[in-house]
């Protein structure tokens, strides 16, 4: 019982130890400055800020640390 608690207990903290959830150090953008630079950039460029901020959250969820699965 020993020997597989233990082999259970490496498992899960190298499962977090990895986690990219956990990561300290992570960026982190809050939904209102993201709206605020989109409102204000968005139309110089001429685009719509709903629909720039509708892609933002599709492709990443507003996540800025978000990696793709494919490449």
């Amino acid at each position: 019982m020993s020997k597989l608690f233990t082999f259970t207990l490496f498992v899960v903290l190298t499962f977090f130890s990895s986690c990219k959830y956990l990561d300290r150090n992570a960026n982190f953008i809050s939904e209102e400055e993201v709206w605020s630079k989109i409102k204000t950039e968005g139309p110089k460029h001429g685009l719509n800020p709903s629909f720039i901020y509708a892609i933002c959250h599709a492709e990443s969820s507003l996540n800025a640390n978000a990696e793709s699965s494919v490449a």
